[in-house]
């Protein structure tokens, strides 16, 4: 059961750990134990959190009482020390039947990516090049430094802004969104999202009037500005998705190329300051509020 887990894998861990899931849900969503799990985040340097839970507080029992008396699972959980997830999985495997698609705390759009806007290819553009969906596509995650555009990106999906979640890691700030709805993820599987995705995705069909948006959410997500404006690179680990993005930036007039590292890593560059500036005035069209502020005024240094 302890298969070995490659760096693409790892990647997709340390989303997943950092956003707040567990080792031992990580685990099974990777089909092994909990130790490949936490081997892999320490040779990331990654600071474990200390379990704490029922398993030491609380017995079965005592959760059961709780629940029978009436109270939520959030409480539960809250008074346990744990996620609400924790006393699910511990309140189901004592027998209790919890009815499919249960009222939720929030009202979510489920069907937000099945009709094109700009906001949706942009969010689109984002979770294709920085988002992690699980083995399992029941839920999907975003992580950014900025925590401003992940409470842009919860509003869009008919969620509160006490979602995004903050953790440090080496003294540095990170913010986390995390989406749990299985029509979202059947969704994003349509438009091609798939799990451990780094090494394997492809460039996804977009509509034509929305492919600026969907380029301002993959360099947001994924891609680096020249502080001169000279030059933008996007990463990527996917030499199909590498492939696709730079077939559109071509059809687009732009003389975009691609490079492999050593690393394998793949990247696909626009150079020449008249070429980022097209660029900056495609992708900013119809930005609205969905944008990295540092990102944008790094573009605008072409108009000077």
């Amino acid at each position: 059961m302890n298969r070995k887990i490659n760096e693409e894998q790892v990647n997709d861990i340390v989303k997943m750990y950092l956003s707040g899931i567990s080792c031992y849900e990580i685990a099974r969503e990777f089909n092994v134990t909990h130790i490949p799990i936490r081997n892999a985040l320490l040779k990331r340097g990654i600071e474990l959190r200390h379990p704490t839970g029922i398993k030491s507080k609380f017995t079965n029992e005592d959760v059961m009482k709780l629940y029978k008396k009436g109270q939520s699972i959030g409480e539960i959980a809250k008074v346990a020390g744990v996620k609400e997830r924790a006393i699910w999985n511990r309140l189901k495997k004592m027998g209790v039947e919890f009815p499919r698609g249960g009222k939720r705390k929030y009202n979510i759009n489920e069907d937000y990516f099945n009709t094109w806007s700009y906001e949706m290819a942009y969010i689109l553009g984002f979770i294709f090049t920085d988002g992690c969906l699980s083995n399992n596509k029941r839920s999907f995650s975003i992580s950014q430094k900025e925590d401003y555009i992940l409470v842009e990106i919860a509003k869009c999906l008919g969620m509160p802004v006490e979602c995004v979640k903050k953790t440090k890691h080496n003294g540095k700030n990170y913010y986390h969104l995390t989406i749990s709805s299985v029509e979202m993820c059947r969704s994003l599987c349509w438009h091609g999202l798939i799990p451990n995705k780094s090494l394997t995705i492809s460039f996804p069909y977009i509509q034509k009037r929305y492919i600026g948006a969907f380029l301002r959410g993959v360099i947001d997500g994924n891609g680096w500005v020249d502080k001169n404006s000279y030059r933008v690179v996007i990463y990527t680990g996917s030499h199909s998705f590498a492939e696709g993005l730079n077939k559109v930036l071509q059809n687009l007039n732009f003389n975009s190329r691609i490079r492999r590292s050593i690393k394998g890593l793949y990247s696909v560059t626009i150079s020449q300051k008249e070429n980022v500036r097209m660029l900056a005035d495609l992708i900013y069209e119809k930005k609205g509020g969905l944008y990295l502020k540092r990102k944008y005024l790094l573009f605008n240094r072409t108009y000077s």
